[in-house]
C-alpha cells in the first residue's frame, strides 16, 4: 500500500481536476509544417533567448512533436534524438547517453529544477509523464557552469504546462496498449486576469512482460503509478510575480531494484514530493531579480516476502534542498550580464548505509553575454562550488556565434564539467552472500577493513584503490555550423570532444578467508567521447516534412589506447584456442557504444483538419556490453549486438475541432533482443482518445 498521507494528497487532487466546463477540447494552433524560427529556450543561459541565437548545441523537441509521436513516457521521446541513446538500468527504468556520455553524467531538470532518485546512476525517465509538458530542452556538452554537478555530460530540462490563455483550459486523455498498459490524464488550468491556478493528474500502468520463459520471473513486473501537480501564479504587477508548484510520483511495483537475492514475492513502492517557488521582480528598466526555493524527496521501500514473512527489506530516502538567487542587467547594447549565488543541502537514509549523510554546498556564478555587433555573439560564464566533503570546482564556459549571413552561422564552445562522488560511492556497506562479494565505499573501507584484519578475515588487501575519491571532471568542446535553405529548412553541422578524466570505477580491493570478494572505488580512468552530429529537414511538399540525422561517434579509453599500442593485449581464437597479439585498430571502444546512429522522420498531412501519419526510424550501430573474450577490453573480436532498426508510427485523426484519435504502432519492424536488450518487449500497440481546448 502506498504512504496514507501522500495518497490523500493525491486524491484530494481529483475535485479540482473534475470541475471542467461545457466546452470542449481541442488542439491548439501549432502546425508541424512550419518550422517556428522564434522557439525560447530557458536552459542554455537560465534566462529567455531564441533557439536559432544560442552559441551551444541545443535542442527543443516541441508539444506538438511530443503529441504527435504517441509516446507518453520521458525515455520514449528522447530516444527519437539525434546523438541520444536511451540505456537499460534496473527493473525496466531507462536512462541516457547523452554524445557517448554515461546517464550518471546528464542533469534532468523539471522547470529548472534537479530530480533526484537515482539507481546506480541512472534516473529512471520513464517515471516522467508527458501528458502535461510544454516542451523539452536538450543542451549538450558540460553546462557545470550554469547547473554544477551532474552537468558533465550536459542538461535535459522538462517544461511542463502552466499558465494558459484566460478562462479555462482543460485536456483529457484515455490511452490503452499492449500488456494492459494504460495511461489516463485530467489536465485543467484556470486564467482570470493576473491569477492562474493549474492541476494534473495522470495514472500509467502495466501488466509488465517476460521475453524469458521458465526463468520464474518477469522481465519486467506489473506496476503502477501516478503524477500528480498543482500550481498558482499570481502577477503582483510592480511587486512582481509568484509560482508555487507541487508535484507529485507514487508507484507500485511487483519487483525489486535494490534487493537481488530470489524470494518468493517481491514489493517496492516508491514515492516523490517536491515544492518550490519561484519569485521574479523587474527592478528596473535594466535589472531583474529571480529567486528560487525547492525542496523535494524521494523515497523506496521494498520488500522481500516468504511463507514466514519478511525476507528482506530496503529503504531509500534522499533529500536535496536548494536555494537560487539570480539577477540579470541588460545594457543599453544587447548585452546582459547574470550573477546568482545559493546554496544545495543533500541528505540520504539507506540500508546498507550505517551513516546518515548530509552534503552541503554554497555556489556563487556570472555570466556574461555580449553582442558585440549584429553578428557576433560572445558568451561567458564561471561557477564556483565549495562542498563540505570534496575540494572546491571551478567551472568555466566560453562560447560564441558568428553570423557570416542571415542564413549562415558559425558557433563553438568549450566548458568544463564535473561530478561529484555520490552518496553510494563513498559510504555504502553491502554484502551479498548468495552471490559472494562485499561493495565498500571509500569514507567507510578503512573502517571495515581494520576490522576484519583484527579478526583475521583477510586473505589480501590492496591499499592503492582506497584513497579519497576527487570529483569526475571533463572538458567539453563543440564547434559548428547552421545553415538555412530556406527559414524551414535548416541544416546543422556540430563537431564535439569530451575529455573525460578522474573517472570512477570499481576495483577489486580485497578478499576475506570465506571467499568472499571485496570491491571499493577509485579514481582510475581517463576517456574521450568524440564525433559528429549532422541533422535538417525538409518540405518537398505543403503536406510532408522529411527530418533526418546522424551522429558518427568514437568513444575510448585512454589506458586501454596505450596498452593496445605497446602490444601487451592478447585475444584467443575461437576455433584453435591460440593466442594473438592485438593490434591498435583492433580496440573498438567503450561498452554500450554505437559507432553509427540514424534518424529519419516523416510526418505527412493528410487534409486540413491535421490528420497526419508520422512515421519515425531509428538505426543503432553495432556495439557491446560486456568483454566475452576475457582480456578486460572492447575489442573487434569480441561478440556485439547487431545494428537494427527501431520504428515507430503514429495515426492521427481528428473527429472533431476539438477531438481527435490515435493510433501507435511502437517498434513496427518488431525487432527483439531477448538475451540483451531487456528493456525491448517487441512490437507493441496502443490507441488514444483525446479531448483538447
Amino acid at each position: 500500500m502506498l504512504n496514507k498521507k501522500t495518497s490523500s494528497l493525491y486524491y484530494a487532487l481529483i475535485p479540482f481536476l473534475l470541475v471542467i466546463n461545457n466546452s470542449v477540447f481541442g488542439q491548439e494552433e501549432d502546425s508541424l509544417r512550419t518550422i517556428n524560427l522564434d522557439e525560447v529556450m530557458v536552459s542554455a543561459n537560465k534566462t529567455e533567448k531564441p533557439l536559432v541565437e544560442l552559441t551551444v548545441p541545443a535542442k527543443i523537441i516541441s508539444k506538438i512533436e511530443i503529441e504527435s509521436s504517441g509516446h507518453s513516457r520521458l525515455d520514449e521521446i528522447i530516444s527519437e534524438q539525434v546523438g541520444i541513446v536511451t540505456v537499460p538500468g534496473f527493473g525496466g527504468s531507462e536512462g541516457i547517453q547523452l554524445q557517448g556520455i554515461d546517464p550518471e553524467y546528464t542533469l534532468i531538470l523539471i522547470d529548472g529544477m534537479p530530480v533526484i532518485g537515482r539507481v546506480a546512476g541512472i534516473l529512471d525517465l520513464s517515471r516522467i509523464s508527458l501528458g502535461s509538458v510544454e516542451r523539452i530542452e536538450i543542451i549538450k556538452g558540460a553546462s557545470s557552469s550554469l547547473y554544477g554537478s551532474e552537468a558533465l555530460g550536459g542538461v535535459v530540462n522538462i517544461i511542463t504546462n502552466k499558465k494558459k490563455a484566460e478562462g479555462f483550459s482543460k485536456k483529457i486523455y484515455y490511452q490503452y496498449g499492449t500488456y494492459n498498459t494504460q495511461d489516463m490524464l485530467a489536465d485543467i488550468s484556470y486564467t482570470k486576469n493576473r491569477f492562474s491556478v493549474y492541476g494534473n493528474i495522470n495514472q500509467y500502468s502495466s501488466d509488465g512482460y517476460d521475453l524469458v520463459e521458465g526463468d520464474g520471473q518477469n522481465t519486467v513486473e506489473p506496476f503502477k503509478n501516478r503524477t500528480g501537480g498543482l500550481g498558482l501564479s499570481y502577477d503582483m504587477k510592480t511587486l512582481g510575480s509568484l509560482d508555487l508548484n507541487y508535484k507529485l510520483f507514487e508507484e507500485d511495483r511487483d519487483g525489486t531494484i535494490f534487493i537481488t537475492s530470489p524470494g518468493v514475492e517481491n514489493k517496492s513502492e516508491t514515492s516523490e514530493n517536491n515544492i518550490s517557488l519561484k519569485y521574479q521582480n523587474e527592478l528596473s528598466k535594466s535589472v531583474s531579480l529571480n529567486i528560487d526555493l525547492y525542496k523535494t524527496g524521494y523515497v523506496n521501500k521494498e520488500e522481500q516476502i516468504g511463507a514466514n514473512g519478511v525476507l528482506n527489506k530496503n529503504n531509500f530516502d534522499q533529500s536535496l534542498n536548494r536555494l537560487d538567487i539570480r539577477f540579470k542587467h541588460s545594457t543599453s547594447t544587447g548585452s546582459y550580464y547574470t550573477i546568482g549565488f545559493g546554496y544545495d543541502t543533500e541528505t540520504l537514509e539507506r540500508t546498507n548505509i550505517s551513516v546518515k549523510p548530509q552534503h552541503k554546498s554554497q555556489f556563487l556564478y556570472f555570466q556574461y553575454d555580449w553582442n558585440t555587433n549584429e553578428k557576433f555573439n560572445l558568451v561567458s560564464g564561471i561557477r564556483y562550488d565549495n562542498h563540505n566533503k570534496y575540494s572546491s570546482q571551478l567551472s568555466p564556459k566560453v562560447s560564441f556565434k558568428y553570423d557570416f549571413s542571415d542564413d549562415l552561422s558559425l558557433k563553438g564552445s568549450f566548458g568544463y564539467g564535473y561530478k561529484t562522488p555520490d552518496f553510494r560511492q563513498l559510504y555504502l556497506n553491502f554484502s551479498n552472500s548468495t552471490s559472494g562479494y562485499i561493495v565498500l565505499g571509500t569514507s567507510v573501507i578503512n573502517e571495515v577493513i581494520t576490522e576484519l584484519q583484527s579478526n583475521n578475515e583477510l586473505t589480501f588487501y590492496n591499499e592503492l584503490f582506497t584513497t579519497d575519491l576527487t570529483a569526475e571532471n571533463s572538458n567539453s568542446y563543440n564547434l559548428g555550423l547552421q545553415y538555412y535553405a530556406t527559414p524551414d529548412i535548416p541544416l546543422e553541422i556540430n563537431l564535439f570532444r569530451n575529455n573525460i578524466f578522474n573517472l570512477i570505477e570499481t576495483n577489486i580491493v580485497g578478499r576475506k578467508t570465506n571467499g568472499q570478494t571485496i570491491y571499493s572505488y577509485s579514481n582510475v580512468n581517463k576517456a574521450f567521447t568524440q564525433g559528429i552530429e549532422i541533422q535538417g529537414s525538409w518540405s518537398p511538399i505543403k503536406k510532408l516534412r522529411i527530418k533526418g540525422g546522424y551522429q558518427l561517434l568514437y568513444a575510448k579509453d585512454l589506458e586501454a589506447i596505450e596498452e593496445f599500442n605497446s602490444g601487451t593485449v592478447y585475444a584467443r581464437d575461437r576455433i584453435t584456442k591460440q593466442s594473438f597479439e592485438l593490434k591498435s585498430n583492433d580496440y573498438f571502444g567503450l561498452y554500450g557504444r554505437s559507432r553509427h546512429q540514424l534518424n529519419l522522420g516523416v510526418n505527412y498531412y493528410m487534409n486540413q483538419n491535421k490528420d497526419n501519419i508520422n512515421l519515425r526510424l531509428n538505426y543503432r550501430g553495432k556495439f557491446a556490453l560486456v568483454d566475452s573474450n576475457n582480456n578486460s577490453f572492447l575489442d573487434k573480436y569480441d561478440t556485439f549486438i547487431k545494428g537494427h532498426i527501431l520504428s515507430n508510427i503514429s495515426f492521427n485523426k481528428y473527429i472533431t475541432k476539438n477531438i481527435s484519435l490515435q493510433l501507435f504502432i511502437k517498434n513496427l519492424l518488431g525487432y527483439k533482443d531477448v538475451i540483451n536488450l531487456l528493456n525491448n518487449p517487441g512490437r507493441t500497440y496502443s490507441f488514444k482518445v483525446i479531448f483538447n481546448k
